[in-house]
């Protein structure tokens, strides 16, 4: 993942915002008003869905994929959890 570079900060250095390189700045209210042409590209049909959809749409994979990286790999064991030495 590409490294955030500050646009603007205060002077105790918050960032008030981040853009990513290749990444078009939008607001979330503009991109949610839309309705967007989905081409399927086998077999060419279109159909439109508002932004609202897309967005839990992509909500859901982003979820789905991040939850999936927080289980080990198939096959892979996973450590033994070490009880901490008390009586020390």
């Amino acid at each position: 993942m590409p490294r955030p570079i500050p646009n603007d900060s205060q002077a105790d250095s918050t960032v008030l915002e981040r853009t990513f390189p290749g990444v078009l700045p939008a607001k979330i209210s503009d991109l949610l008003a839309k309705t967007y042409v989905i081409t399927n590209p086998v077999t060419g049909e279109e159909s439109f869905e508002p932004g609202c959809k897309l967005m839990a749409m992509i909500k859901a994979a982003t979820d789905t994929v991040y939850l999936a990286n927080l289980q080990p790999a198939a096959g892979v064991a996973s450590q033994p959890k070490v009880e901490p030495d008390l009586a020390g």
